[in-house]
């Protein structure tokens, strides 16, 4: 128990009896962890900060050989279409 569980452990024994207040505190303890493990689960770490990055990168350079492949293909049908014409 930390300080602030040992606080509280006091004042409700004081109220509900020594059993009752460390029953009480460690169900609320354990359910504090339990939201706070769930919510750990949840956060982004280094790698995958880092992982992200690289698919940006990635997906980056792919979109940019898109644009030059259509850039390319474009320049070869408006020089099709004029020869032709």
């Amino acid at each position: 128990m930390t300080v602030s569980d040992i606080q509280l452990y006091e004042i409700l024994a004081s109220k509900l009896g020594k059993e009752e207040a460390k029953v009480l505190v460690e169900f609320v303890e354990s359910k504090t962890e339990k939201k706070l493990d769930e919510k750990v689960s949840t956060f982004a770490t280094k790698e995958d900060i880092a992982n992200l990055k690289s698919e940006i990168a990635n997906a980056k350079v792919d979109i940019v050989r898109w644009v030059i492949g259509t850039g390319i293909a474009l320049a070869g049908l408006i020089i099709a279409v004029v020869k032709f014409l």
